[in-house]
């Protein structure tokens, strides 16, 4: 048996569910939004808190550099005026050398002077090698971020015999 077909239409308001759901949705919109917000300010301030520590770190680098270069200059005009004064005491010996009377003065002004050239040299080599030692400490300490007494020595006097 074969019926005859029946059509029910149903009225059905769904502007209240649509409504509901896009409330829904706005408001996940704007809870991800103010997460993102929240995101990348967190990001943006680790950014810069590297930022600043690679800055402060260079600019501790450049600074040390900075003492090491002037320490080379310095020893090396230290050791310009020792060998000047070796070879002003070298020339006084070499004259009293000439005069022939002098020959023994001579002798002993020109053995202080090389002693002095020596001695004096090899002085401010060894000052300027630790000095170049505590700089070398000092920078490795700084760019492993322990600075705690790593790089002290003992107090002696640079370029003297303290």
């Amino acid at each position: 048996m074969v019926s005859d077909r029946v059509t029910i239409f149903l009225g059905i308001d769904a502007d209240e569910a649509f409504q509901e759901i896009a409330a829904v949705k706005g408001a996940a919109d704007e809870q991800a939004r103010l997460w993102k917000i929240q995101r990348n300010t967190i990001l943006r301030q680790v950014r810069e808190g590297f930022t600043l520590i690679s800055s402060l770190m260079s600019s501790a680098r450049m600074a040390f550099s900075l003492i090491g270069a002037q320490i080379d200059p310095f020893f090396s005009a230290l050791i310009g005026m020792v060998l000047s004064t070796a070879s002003m005491l070298i020339s006084a010996a070499s004259t009293l050398a000439l005069t022939g009377v002098g020959g023994v003065a001579a002798a002993v002004l020109f053995g202080l002077a090389i002693g002095f050239q020596v001695v004096t040299i090899t002085k401010l080599i060894a000052d300027k090698e630790r000095t170049d030692g505590i700089l070398t400490s000092l920078s490795q300490a700084i760019a492993s971020g322990s600075i705690g007494g790593t790089a002290r020595q003992a107090p002696g006097g640079l370029g003297g015999f303290g």
